[in-house]
């Protein structure tokens, strides 16, 4: 079962001077949303950069206590070294 197009149909052979122009200018916005969205998608430096600053936050807010003090690192490191090591069994085993 399909969802229905939320994009309303073409003007017919009927439709007025206006309809036209304002399907026209409309299909004009959706390409250039889907030419962006593509763009982005294919920019590899820019992701890797997003997922970079993503992670340098999360690590930011993980050693760090809400009244900005660092927290003890011990946990952190376990933490890492176990996801490393999960990663790396992932990796091995995908490339059997």
């Amino acid at each position: 079962m399909t969802a229905p197009d939320p994009t309303p149909p073409e003007p017919g052979p009927e439709a007025s001077l206006e309809d036209l122009q304002a399907d026209i200018e409309e299909t004009r916005e959706d390409l250039g949303e889907t030419a962006q969205a593509l763009t982005h998608k294919l920019d590899v430096k820019a992701r890797a950069g997003d997922a970079v600053a993503e992670a340098k936050e999360k690590v930011v807010e993980t050693t760090t206590t809400s009244d900005g003090s660092v927290k003890p690192a011990l946990p952190v490191t376990a933490i890492a070294v176990a996801a490393l090591v999960v990663g790396v069994f992932f990796w091995r085993r995908s490339r059997r």
